[in-house]
């Protein structure tokens, strides 16, 4: 994420500060509760980050996440090693907000 507007800082507020939706889907602990299609969305989070890997795959940011993760997250890990590729589609986040 690049920027964010006042309901995006209001929706990502359980969060704390972190901004980075793979990472709130793979290390935050609150994030399986503030997510009702959690694993569909962390499924699909995989995908669209191998879609952009593969057509920037010298960007030092998504090389960077993709080995973070790896490292911290054993699903992360798991969903990436299968080498899934879907396409993407428009998605909803749904949102269980304190």
């Amino acid at each position: 994420m690049l920027s964010t507007n006042a309901v995006a800082d209001a929706l990502l507020s359980p969060f704390g500060t972190e901004r980075n939706m793979p990472r709130i889907l793979f290390t935050h602990p609150r994030a399986k509760a503030v997510f009702t299609d959690w694993e569909l969305l962390r499924r699909s989070t995989v995908y669209a980050l191998r879609l952009n890997a593969g057509r920037f795959p010298n960007d030092p940011d998504i090389i960077g996440l993709v080995a973070e993760l790896g490292e911290d997250s054993p699903e992360f890990r798991a969903l990436w090693a299968d080498h899934d590729v879907a396409g993407l589609t428009r998605a909803f986040k749904v949102f269980v907000h304190p």
